[in-house]
Protein backbone atom coordinates (compact mmCIF):
# COMPACT_ATOMS: atom_id res chain seq x y z
CA UNK A 1 0.00 0.00 0.00
CA UNK A 2 1.30 3.51 -0.68
CA UNK A 3 0.81 4.91 2.50
CA UNK A 4 1.94 1.60 4.13
CA UNK A 5 5.28 2.55 2.07
CA UNK A 6 6.00 6.26 3.64
CA UNK A 7 5.84 4.67 7.31
CA UNK A 8 8.30 1.79 6.29
CA UNK A 9 10.55 4.07 4.97
CA UNK A 10 10.48 6.37 8.29
CA UNK A 11 11.43 3.10 10.21
CA UNK A 12 14.10 1.99 7.96
CA UNK A 13 15.91 5.50 8.36
CA UNK A 14 15.09 5.36 12.17
CA UNK A 15 12.61 8.86 12.39
CA UNK A 16 11.44 9.32 15.85
CA UNK A 17 7.63 10.26 15.19
CA UNK A 18 4.54 8.95 16.60
CA UNK A 19 1.12 9.19 15.72
CA UNK A 20 0.45 11.29 19.67
CA UNK A 21 -3.46 12.02 19.27
CA UNK A 22 -6.75 10.09 18.61
CA UNK A 23 -5.44 6.42 17.70
CA UNK A 24 -8.89 5.53 19.00
CA UNK A 25 -9.53 5.99 15.47
CA UNK A 26 -6.51 5.77 13.60
CA UNK A 27 -8.35 3.61 10.91
CA UNK A 28 -9.89 6.83 9.18
CA UNK A 29 -6.63 8.10 9.24
CA UNK A 30 -5.71 5.12 6.68
CA UNK A 31 -8.64 5.49 5.18
CA UNK A 32 -8.05 8.53 4.36
CA UNK A 33 -10.90 10.01 6.31
CA UNK A 34 -8.92 11.70 9.03
CA UNK A 35 -5.70 13.62 9.19
CA UNK A 36 -2.46 12.34 10.38
CA UNK A 37 -1.09 13.56 13.42
CA UNK A 38 2.85 13.44 13.46
CA UNK A 39 4.91 14.16 16.38
CA UNK A 40 8.20 14.12 14.84
CA UNK A 41 11.70 14.80 16.35
CA UNK A 42 13.61 18.17 15.29
CA UNK A 43 16.52 16.61 14.67
CA UNK A 44 14.74 14.26 12.05
CA UNK A 45 12.86 17.02 10.13
CA UNK A 46 14.92 17.17 6.88
CA UNK A 47 15.10 13.17 6.34
CA UNK A 48 10.96 12.93 7.11
CA UNK A 49 10.26 15.86 4.89
CA UNK A 50 12.49 14.50 1.93
CA UNK A 51 10.56 11.14 2.41
CA UNK A 52 7.38 12.70 1.82
CA UNK A 53 8.27 14.79 -1.40
CA UNK A 54 9.63 11.66 -2.29
CA UNK A 55 6.49 9.65 -2.38
CA UNK A 56 5.10 12.98 -3.93
CA UNK A 57 3.43 14.63 -0.97
CA UNK A 58 3.46 18.58 -1.56
CA UNK A 59 3.77 21.05 1.54
CA UNK A 60 0.39 23.13 1.80
CA UNK A 61 0.17 27.02 3.31
CA UNK A 62 -2.91 28.47 4.78
CA UNK A 63 -3.78 31.54 5.44
CA UNK A 64 -2.94 33.63 8.96
CA UNK A 65 -6.20 32.08 10.39
CA UNK A 66 -4.39 28.39 10.51
CA UNK A 67 -0.63 28.21 10.86
CA UNK A 68 1.63 28.13 14.11
CA UNK A 69 5.08 27.74 14.59
CA UNK A 70 6.46 23.93 15.34
CA UNK A 71 3.56 22.95 12.58
CA UNK A 72 3.11 22.20 9.11
CA UNK A 73 1.08 20.61 6.68
CA UNK A 74 1.54 18.12 3.70
CA UNK A 75 -0.57 16.27 1.20
CA UNK A 76 -0.56 13.25 -0.53
CA UNK A 77 -1.98 11.38 -3.25
CA UNK A 78 -2.10 7.75 -3.73
CA UNK A 79 -1.60 7.52 -7.65
CA UNK A 80 -2.77 3.92 -7.57
CA UNK A 81 -6.15 4.78 -5.76
CA UNK A 82 -6.37 8.55 -5.79
CA UNK A 83 -7.22 9.07 -2.09
CA UNK A 84 -5.50 11.86 -0.36
CA UNK A 85 -3.74 11.59 2.64
CA UNK A 86 -2.99 14.92 4.92
CA UNK A 87 -0.15 14.54 7.43
CA UNK A 88 -0.89 17.70 10.19
CA UNK A 89 2.95 17.56 11.50
CA UNK A 90 4.17 18.73 15.31
CA UNK A 91 7.73 19.40 16.09
CA UNK A 92 6.76 20.05 19.28
CA UNK A 93 3.08 19.73 21.42
CA UNK A 94 1.69 22.96 21.27
CA UNK A 95 -1.98 23.03 22.04
CA UNK A 96 -5.01 25.40 22.86
CA UNK A 97 -8.33 25.82 21.21
CA UNK A 98 -8.93 25.63 17.40
CA UNK A 99 -7.16 29.24 16.69
CA UNK A 100 -5.20 29.82 20.28
CA UNK A 101 -2.80 27.28 20.36
CA UNK A 102 -0.79 28.73 23.18
CA UNK A 103 0.62 26.41 25.19
CA UNK A 104 3.90 24.54 24.75
CA UNK A 105 3.98 21.00 26.84
CA UNK A 106 7.52 20.30 26.73
CA UNK A 107 7.68 16.52 26.89
CA UNK A 108 8.74 15.30 23.55
CA UNK A 109 11.40 13.66 24.73
CA UNK A 110 9.57 12.02 27.12
CA UNK A 111 7.11 10.94 24.84
CA UNK A 112 9.57 9.03 22.27
CA UNK A 113 11.22 7.16 24.66
CA UNK A 114 7.92 5.37 25.39
CA UNK A 115 6.41 4.93 21.95
CA UNK A 116 5.24 2.33 21.34
CA UNK A 117 3.62 -0.05 17.88
CA UNK A 118 0.29 -0.05 17.15
CA UNK A 119 -1.46 -3.69 17.03
CA UNK A 120 -3.06 -3.46 13.81
CA UNK A 121 -1.28 -0.73 11.64
CA UNK A 122 2.38 -0.10 10.77
CA UNK A 123 2.57 2.92 12.66
CA UNK A 124 4.43 4.59 15.99
CA UNK A 125 2.01 5.47 18.82
CA UNK A 126 2.32 7.76 21.46
CA UNK A 127 1.91 5.40 25.24
CA UNK A 128 -1.96 5.33 25.69
CA UNK A 129 -0.49 7.47 29.10
CA UNK A 130 0.41 10.23 27.83
CA UNK A 131 -2.36 10.29 25.54
CA UNK A 132 -4.95 10.38 27.80
CA UNK A 133 -2.92 12.68 29.96
CA UNK A 134 -2.71 15.54 26.60
CA UNK A 135 -6.32 14.46 25.96
CA UNK A 136 -7.62 15.64 29.53
CA UNK A 137 -5.44 19.19 29.19
CA UNK A 138 -6.92 19.59 25.42
CA UNK A 139 -10.54 19.37 27.03
CA UNK A 140 -9.79 21.77 29.18
CA UNK A 141 -8.38 24.10 26.80
CA UNK A 142 -10.71 23.33 24.05
CA UNK A 143 -14.36 23.65 26.02
CA UNK A 144 -16.39 26.69 25.47
CA UNK A 145 -18.32 26.57 28.30
CA UNK A 146 -19.87 29.87 27.64
CA UNK A 147 -21.43 28.80 24.82
CA UNK A 148 -21.87 25.05 25.15
CA UNK A 149 -23.49 24.43 28.16
CA UNK A 150 -27.30 24.31 29.25
CA UNK A 151 -28.10 25.46 33.13
CA UNK A 152 -30.00 22.93 34.34
CA UNK A 153 -30.21 22.61 38.15
CA UNK A 154 -26.35 23.56 38.17
CA UNK A 155 -25.22 20.44 35.87
CA UNK A 156 -23.71 20.02 32.31
CA UNK A 157 -25.78 18.01 29.90
CA UNK A 158 -23.28 16.11 28.52
CA UNK A 159 -24.23 15.81 24.93
CA UNK A 160 -23.81 19.59 24.79
CA UNK A 161 -20.46 20.35 25.98
CA UNK A 162 -17.83 18.43 24.05
CA UNK A 163 -17.73 16.55 20.60
CA UNK A 164 -19.30 13.26 20.63
CA UNK A 165 -15.84 11.26 19.20
CA UNK A 166 -14.64 12.95 22.73
CA UNK A 167 -16.41 10.64 25.32
CA UNK A 168 -15.45 7.54 23.37
CA UNK A 169 -12.02 8.36 22.61
CA UNK A 170 -11.19 9.23 27.05
CA UNK A 171 -13.20 5.63 27.72
CA UNK A 172 -10.86 4.05 25.02
CA UNK A 173 -7.91 5.33 26.55
CA UNK A 174 -9.22 4.91 30.53
CA UNK A 175 -9.36 1.46 29.70
CA UNK A 176 -6.17 1.02 27.94
CA UNK A 177 -3.44 2.54 30.32
CA UNK A 178 -2.16 1.33 33.51
CA UNK A 179 -3.31 3.08 36.40
CA UNK A 180 -0.74 3.09 38.62
CA UNK A 181 1.99 4.39 35.93
CA UNK A 182 -0.70 6.92 34.52
CA UNK A 183 -1.35 8.46 38.14
CA UNK A 184 2.75 8.66 39.00
CA UNK A 185 3.16 10.20 35.82
CA UNK A 186 0.71 13.43 35.61
CA UNK A 187 1.41 13.60 39.70
CA UNK A 188 5.06 14.15 38.37
CA UNK A 189 4.62 16.29 35.30
CA UNK A 190 1.16 18.24 36.11
CA UNK A 191 -0.37 17.66 39.57
CA UNK A 192 -3.32 19.63 38.60
CA UNK A 193 -4.33 17.19 35.89
CA UNK A 194 -4.82 14.17 38.81
CA UNK A 195 -8.00 15.91 39.81
CA UNK A 196 -9.04 16.82 36.10
CA UNK A 197 -8.95 13.48 35.33
CA UNK A 198 -11.32 12.23 38.06
CA UNK A 199 -14.00 15.48 37.10
CA UNK A 200 -13.97 14.25 33.76
CA UNK A 201 -14.07 10.74 34.78
CA UNK A 202 -17.14 11.76 36.90
CA UNK A 203 -19.04 14.04 33.95
CA UNK A 204 -18.50 10.85 31.47
CA UNK A 205 -20.21 8.83 33.85
CA UNK A 206 -22.79 11.17 35.05
CA UNK A 207 -23.34 14.69 34.83
CA UNK A 208 -20.66 17.72 36.58
CA UNK A 209 -21.06 20.30 38.34
CA UNK A 210 -21.18 23.05 36.37
CA UNK A 211 -19.29 25.47 38.90
CA UNK A 212 -16.98 22.33 39.83
CA UNK A 213 -15.84 21.67 36.13
CA UNK A 214 -15.39 25.57 35.73
CA UNK A 215 -12.73 25.75 39.14
CA UNK A 216 -11.13 22.57 37.69
CA UNK A 217 -9.99 24.43 34.40
CA UNK A 218 -8.79 27.70 36.03
CA UNK A 219 -6.38 25.51 38.09
CA UNK A 220 -5.25 23.64 35.75
CA UNK A 221 -5.26 26.64 33.18
CA UNK A 222 -2.70 28.06 36.36
CA UNK A 223 -0.51 25.29 36.54
CA UNK A 224 -0.29 25.95 32.47
CA UNK A 225 0.83 29.28 32.68
CA UNK A 226 4.38 28.81 32.69
CA UNK A 227 4.02 27.09 29.33
CA UNK A 228 2.63 30.19 26.97
CA UNK A 229 4.11 30.74 24.27
CA UNK A 230 3.04 33.98 23.85
CA UNK A 231 1.63 36.59 26.62
CA UNK A 232 0.01 40.11 27.07
CA UNK A 233 -0.80 41.99 23.86
CA UNK A 234 1.17 40.51 21.88
CA UNK A 235 -0.76 37.33 22.68
CA UNK A 236 -4.20 39.47 22.41
CA UNK A 237 -2.71 40.62 18.72
CA UNK A 238 -1.75 37.42 17.53
CA UNK A 239 -5.05 36.06 18.58
CA UNK A 240 -7.06 38.94 16.81
CA UNK A 241 -5.26 38.62 13.69
CA UNK A 242 -6.56 34.78 13.60
CA UNK A 243 -9.92 36.21 14.14
CA UNK A 244 -9.82 38.70 11.41
CA UNK A 245 -8.55 36.15 8.79
CA UNK A 246 -10.96 33.62 9.14
CA UNK A 247 -13.76 35.01 7.04
CA UNK A 248 -11.13 35.40 4.22
CA UNK A 249 -9.20 31.76 5.09
CA UNK A 250 -7.62 30.16 2.53
CA UNK A 251 -5.68 26.52 2.11
CA UNK A 252 -3.00 25.99 -0.93
CA UNK A 253 0.23 24.90 -2.12
CA UNK A 254 3.79 26.63 -1.70
CA UNK A 255 3.63 26.50 -5.98
CA UNK A 256 0.88 28.96 -5.77
CA UNK A 257 -3.47 28.09 -7.43
CA UNK A 258 -3.72 27.02 -10.39
CA UNK A 259 -6.22 27.30 -13.37
CA UNK A 260 -7.79 24.06 -14.92
CA UNK A 261 -10.17 23.60 -17.82
CA UNK A 262 -11.88 20.43 -18.70
CA UNK A 263 -13.23 20.63 -21.94
CA UNK A 264 -16.02 17.94 -23.41
CA UNK A 265 -18.51 17.69 -25.49
CA UNK A 266 -22.51 17.02 -23.97
CA UNK A 267 -22.63 13.37 -22.58
CA UNK A 268 -18.72 13.19 -22.19
CA UNK A 269 -19.39 13.69 -18.11
CA UNK A 270 -17.44 16.92 -17.85
CA UNK A 271 -19.58 17.87 -15.35
CA UNK A 272 -19.83 15.26 -13.41
CA UNK A 273 -15.88 14.65 -13.08
CA UNK A 274 -15.31 18.42 -12.19
CA UNK A 275 -17.81 18.35 -9.45
CA UNK A 276 -16.25 15.02 -8.35
CA UNK A 277 -12.66 16.05 -8.06
CA UNK A 278 -13.92 19.53 -6.69
CA UNK A 279 -15.07 17.74 -3.53
CA UNK A 280 -11.78 14.99 -3.94
CA UNK A 281 -9.55 18.46 -3.44
CA UNK A 282 -12.06 20.62 -1.75
CA UNK A 283 -11.28 18.01 1.86
CA UNK A 284 -8.12 19.85 2.75
CA UNK A 285 -7.59 22.86 -0.41
CA UNK A 286 -9.69 25.82 -1.27
CA UNK A 287 -11.72 25.17 -4.91
CA UNK A 288 -13.64 26.86 -6.91
CA UNK A 289 -15.55 26.00 -9.49
CA UNK A 290 -16.51 28.18 -12.30
CA UNK A 291 -19.06 27.59 -15.42
CA UNK A 292 -18.81 29.76 -18.32
CA UNK A 293 -21.95 28.10 -19.88
CA UNK A 294 -24.97 30.71 -20.73
CA UNK A 295 -26.13 32.16 -17.85
CA UNK A 296 -29.02 31.49 -17.37
CA UNK A 297 -32.73 34.34 -15.99
CA UNK A 298 -32.81 32.51 -12.63
CA UNK A 299 -29.50 31.56 -10.91
CA UNK A 300 -28.96 29.80 -7.65
CA UNK A 301 -26.10 31.38 -5.28
CA UNK A 302 -25.61 30.13 -1.50
CA UNK A 303 -28.47 28.31 -1.33
CA UNK A 304 -30.80 31.39 -2.46
CA UNK A 305 -32.56 31.75 -6.14
CA UNK A 306 -32.02 35.54 -7.84
CA UNK A 307 -32.97 36.83 -10.98
CA UNK A 308 -30.62 37.96 -13.80
CA UNK A 309 -32.17 41.59 -14.12
CA UNK A 310 -30.03 42.18 -17.57
CA UNK A 311 -31.54 38.74 -19.28
CA UNK A 312 -34.82 40.02 -18.03
CA UNK A 313 -34.80 42.99 -19.67
CA UNK A 314 -33.07 41.77 -23.16
CA UNK A 315 -35.98 38.87 -23.21
CA UNK A 316 -38.67 41.33 -22.33
CA UNK A 317 -37.35 43.84 -25.03
CA UNK A 318 -37.13 40.95 -27.54
CA UNK A 319 -41.02 39.80 -26.74
CA UNK A 320 -41.69 43.06 -27.38
CA UNK A 321 -40.52 43.76 -30.45
CA UNK A 322 -41.65 40.25 -31.85
CA UNK A 323 -45.42 41.48 -30.93
CA UNK A 324 -44.72 44.85 -32.68
CA UNK A 325 -43.13 42.85 -35.53
CA UNK A 326 -39.68 44.80 -35.47
CA UNK A 327 -37.29 42.49 -36.71
CA UNK A 328 -34.32 44.60 -36.05
CA UNK A 329 -35.24 44.64 -32.71
CA UNK A 330 -35.38 41.26 -32.19
CA UNK A 331 -32.14 40.59 -34.11
CA UNK A 332 -30.27 43.61 -31.71
CA UNK A 333 -31.70 41.79 -28.70
CA UNK A 334 -30.91 38.58 -29.46
CA UNK A 335 -27.28 39.80 -30.41
CA UNK A 336 -27.01 41.68 -27.42
CA UNK A 337 -28.15 38.37 -25.24
CA UNK A 338 -24.96 36.90 -27.21
CA UNK A 339 -22.67 39.57 -26.01
CA UNK A 340 -23.96 39.53 -22.69
CA UNK A 341 -22.86 35.91 -22.77
CA UNK A 342 -19.36 36.77 -24.01
CA UNK A 343 -18.78 39.44 -21.08
CA UNK A 344 -20.08 37.18 -17.96
CA UNK A 345 -16.83 34.55 -19.35
CA UNK A 346 -14.95 37.38 -19.42
CA UNK A 347 -16.19 38.34 -15.59
CA UNK A 348 -15.96 34.87 -14.32
CA UNK A 349 -12.40 34.21 -16.01
CA UNK A 350 -11.17 37.34 -14.49
CA UNK A 351 -12.56 36.22 -11.39
CA UNK A 352 -11.28 32.55 -11.77
CA UNK A 353 -7.44 33.93 -12.54
CA UNK A 354 -7.82 36.60 -9.23
CA UNK A 355 -8.49 33.14 -7.29
CA UNK A 356 -5.88 30.70 -8.71
CA UNK A 357 -3.29 33.77 -7.66
CA UNK A 358 -4.53 33.87 -4.27
CA UNK A 359 -3.32 29.95 -4.11
CA UNK A 360 -7.30 28.43 -5.04
CA UNK A 361 -7.54 25.51 -7.12
CA UNK A 362 -10.07 26.59 -9.96
CA UNK A 363 -11.70 24.61 -12.56
CA UNK A 364 -13.50 25.99 -15.60
CA UNK A 365 -16.29 24.19 -16.81
CA UNK A 366 -17.55 25.08 -20.58
CA UNK A 367 -14.63 27.59 -21.13
CA UNK A 368 -14.64 28.93 -24.51
CA UNK A 369 -11.49 27.40 -26.06
CA UNK A 370 -9.79 29.25 -28.68
CA UNK A 371 -9.38 26.33 -31.56
CA UNK A 372 -13.57 25.94 -31.57
CA UNK A 373 -14.32 29.09 -32.82
CA UNK A 374 -14.36 28.38 -36.39
CA UNK A 375 -16.88 26.53 -35.77
CA UNK A 376 -20.15 26.78 -37.31
CA UNK A 377 -22.04 26.97 -34.08
CA UNK A 378 -18.78 27.45 -31.99
CA UNK A 379 -18.69 25.08 -28.22
CA UNK A 380 -19.23 28.33 -25.95
CA UNK A 381 -17.35 30.80 -27.82
CA UNK A 382 -18.65 34.20 -30.36
CA UNK A 383 -21.12 34.06 -31.99
CA UNK A 384 -21.85 37.35 -34.01
CA UNK A 385 -20.40 38.50 -37.10
CA UNK A 386 -16.86 40.00 -36.36
CA UNK A 387 -17.00 42.66 -38.78
CA UNK A 388 -20.11 44.24 -37.12
CA UNK A 389 -19.65 46.49 -34.22
CA UNK A 390 -21.13 44.30 -31.58
CA UNK A 391 -19.32 41.48 -33.16
CA UNK A 392 -16.03 43.29 -32.57
CA UNK A 393 -16.78 44.11 -29.19
CA UNK A 394 -17.76 39.98 -28.12
CA UNK A 395 -14.22 39.33 -30.35
CA UNK A 396 -12.30 41.55 -28.34
CA UNK A 397 -13.83 40.14 -24.74
CA UNK A 398 -12.68 36.42 -25.94
CA UNK A 399 -9.71 37.57 -27.18
CA UNK A 400 -8.97 38.81 -23.74
CA UNK A 401 -9.73 35.26 -22.14
CA UNK A 402 -6.30 33.81 -21.84
CA UNK A 403 -5.60 29.50 -21.57
CA UNK A 404 -5.86 28.19 -18.67
CA UNK A 405 -2.41 26.73 -16.83
CA UNK A 406 -4.11 22.83 -17.85
CA UNK A 407 -6.63 21.99 -20.44
CA UNK A 408 -8.09 18.35 -20.01
CA UNK A 409 -10.10 16.90 -22.71
CA UNK A 410 -12.21 14.33 -22.40
CA UNK A 411 -12.44 12.28 -25.21
CA UNK A 412 -15.61 10.08 -26.37
CA UNK A 413 -17.08 8.12 -29.21
CA UNK A 414 -19.80 9.36 -31.18
CA UNK A 415 -21.96 6.15 -30.33
CA UNK A 416 -21.02 6.69 -26.69
CA UNK A 417 -22.64 9.98 -26.52
CA UNK A 418 -25.61 8.65 -28.32
CA UNK A 419 -26.26 5.85 -25.79
CA UNK A 420 -25.82 8.64 -22.90
CA UNK A 421 -28.62 11.62 -24.37
CA UNK A 422 -30.97 8.76 -26.14
CA UNK A 423 -33.88 10.35 -28.23
CA UNK A 424 -32.19 13.40 -29.72
CA UNK A 425 -33.71 14.69 -32.93
CA UNK A 426 -31.55 14.25 -36.12
CA UNK A 427 -30.47 17.87 -35.39
CA UNK A 428 -28.81 17.47 -31.95
CA UNK A 429 -27.46 14.76 -33.38
CA UNK A 430 -25.53 16.45 -35.62
CA UNK A 431 -24.82 19.13 -33.84
CA UNK A 432 -22.89 16.57 -31.23
CA UNK A 433 -20.93 14.72 -34.21
CA UNK A 434 -19.67 18.53 -34.87
CA UNK A 435 -18.73 18.71 -31.63
CA UNK A 436 -16.61 15.26 -31.61
CA UNK A 437 -14.84 16.00 -34.89
CA UNK A 438 -13.87 19.33 -33.51
CA UNK A 439 -12.17 17.84 -30.27
CA UNK A 440 -10.97 14.86 -32.72
CA UNK A 441 -9.20 17.25 -34.64
CA UNK A 442 -7.68 18.51 -30.96
CA UNK A 443 -5.48 15.31 -30.75
CA UNK A 444 -3.57 15.94 -33.96
CA UNK A 445 -2.34 19.65 -33.10
CA UNK A 446 0.49 20.58 -31.55
CA UNK A 447 -0.62 21.68 -28.12
CA UNK A 448 0.16 21.01 -24.14
CA UNK A 449 -3.56 19.52 -24.28
CA UNK A 450 -4.19 16.40 -21.94
CA UNK A 451 -6.35 14.19 -23.43
CA UNK A 452 -8.42 11.54 -21.40
CA UNK A 453 -10.47 8.31 -23.02
CA UNK A 454 -13.79 8.51 -21.48
CA UNK A 455 -14.48 4.83 -22.45
CA UNK A 456 -13.12 2.76 -19.74
CA UNK A 457 -15.61 3.57 -17.53
CA UNK A 458 -16.53 6.89 -14.65
CA UNK A 459 -13.76 4.78 -12.19
CA UNK A 460 -10.70 4.78 -14.17
CA UNK A 461 -11.35 8.10 -16.12
CA UNK A 462 -11.38 9.81 -12.46
CA UNK A 463 -8.48 8.45 -11.44
CA UNK A 464 -6.63 9.31 -14.78
CA UNK A 465 -8.31 12.80 -14.38
CA UNK A 466 -6.91 13.05 -10.81
CA UNK A 467 -3.25 12.16 -11.48
CA UNK A 468 -2.94 14.80 -14.17
CA UNK A 469 -4.64 17.58 -12.19
CA UNK A 470 -2.44 16.04 -9.13
CA UNK A 471 1.03 16.71 -11.04
CA UNK A 472 0.27 20.13 -12.23
CA UNK A 473 -0.82 21.95 -9.43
Amino acid sequence: MFINSIFKNFDNLGIKYCHWKSNHFIKESFESRQDFDLLVAKLDRNAFQNILLDHGFKRRISTPDKPYPTMEDFIGMDPNKGTLFHFHVHYALVLGRKYDKNYRIPIETEVFNSVIRHQEYPINIIAPEYELMLLIIRIFLKSKIKLAFIRKNQTFVRKRIFPKNIAEEFQDLNNRVDQEKFTTLITYIFPAAVSSFKILLEYFTNTINVYKFLKQRRILIHELRAHRIQIGEKHKIQKNMRQISIPNSMSGFESGGCTIAVIGVDGSGKTTMVDKVDKWLSWKLSVKHLYLGRVKRHEERHGRKYKNHVLQIINRLRLLFKKLQFRNGVTLMINLQWLYYAYTRYKKFIRGRRLANEGYIVFFERFPLLEFHNMKEPMDGPRLNPDTFLGKIENNLYNKIDLPEVVIILDVSFDNVINRRQGQSEDVRNMLRNKIDAVTKLKSMDNDYYIINTEDGVENTLLELKNVIWNNV
